[in-house]
């Protein structure tokens, strides 16, 4: 008996997911979408997985909830950037959980990988205006703010090296040499790229995929920037009316403000930094990346990366 397929999307975080989930994957007649937003069952499991005390159990009725979500007859693709997000929580090996999350499946599927990279200095500071409220903490943002670029890279070796690629994806392909990249900039480039994206995902996927260009790119500068201590009033009291919690609404208020202004704060950081010194972070990723194969180099040294 011919198995199912699970197309499992990895991440990166600041790829474009939002895009990819909402306006490719969970709108396409030929795909069986089990990504965000999830269910309220399936998304606690998935966000206990990422965490250091997921059970047995809990893996059980993870596996059974999506085995019953699979359909024979379209593309099955789970989506969750969190997969490869290396700040998500500091006490799990992400690789390590990939391995386990694909053995949940390999009896009963035949699974795949794929994940989307991005040029590593806009990548990176995305991903500090994005999640600076959990990665930056004082002494590390005042280092940012005071040193050079080359005490940083040394210093903060360990968080640069987070995004070392072709590192990275040797640790994929332990797990599951079946795995695909692609291209942040071939999806959001121009239309001619985005039209050469959807049939490259399509031969992946081996259907049809249809989708439009993105005409207006959000990020979350712009939307941090039109949050204000009002919204968060407003979102509180919808808690509140949902859950009947005060303490839950006073809670979700406050961390909602303390975001807004953490970002706020420290977004002119990372914009300064990467703008000013792209030339020096490119050479620092450039041994790296030019252990991938020809055709992902070319579309590297195509958009910049080094």
């Amino acid at each position: 008996m011919e198995k199912n397929k699970l197309y499992i999307h990895l991440g990166y975080p600041r790829t474009g997911t939002t895009f990819i989930q909402e306006c490719i994957f969970s709108k396409s007649n030929q795909i069986n979408y089990l990504g965000k937003p999830f269910d309220q069952k399936l998304k606690f499991l998935i966000n206990e997985f990422h965490g250091s005390k997921f059970t047995t159990d809990k893996n059980l009725k993870l596996k059974e909830l999506i085995l019953k979500k699979l359909d024979k007859k379209k593309v099955n693709i789970l989506s969750h950037e969190a997969f490869l997000n290396p700040f998500r929580n500091k006490n799990v090996n992400i690789y390590e959980k990939l391995g386990i999350f694909k053995n949940l499946f390999e009896e009963y599927c035949d699974v795949y990988f794929f994940l989307f990279l991005r040029k590593n200095s806009d990548f990176i500071r995305s991903f500090l205006n994005h999640f600076n409220h959990k990665i930056l903490d004082d002494n590390f943002y005042n280092d940012f703010k005071n040193f050079k670029i080359d005490d940083l890279l040394i210093k903060y070796k360990n968080f640069f090296d987070n995004f070392k690629f072709h590192q990275n994806y040797l640790k994929i392909i332990q797990v599951n040499k079946d795995t695909k990249i692609f291209l942040f900039e071939d999806v959001f480039n121009d239309e001619q790229t985005f039209k050469f994206f959807l049939k490259d995902l399509s031969n992946y996927l081996g259907h049809k995929i249809e989708a439009k260009f993105p005409q207006k790119k959000t990020n979350s500068e712009d939307y941090f920037k039109s949050l204000s201590g009002i919204h968060h009033l407003k979102a509180g009291l919808k808690t509140f009316i949902k859950n009947k919690n005060v303490i839950l609404m006073i809670k979700n208020i406050f961390k909602g403000i303390y975001i807004m202004y953490r970002f706020k704060k420290k977004r002119a950081l990372s914009q300064n930094l990467f703008f000013e010194n792209e030339k020096i972070i490119k050479d620092y990723y450039k041994n790296d990346l030019l252990k991938f194969d020809k055709h992902i180099l070319d579309k590297m040294k195509k958009y910049q990366y080094f």
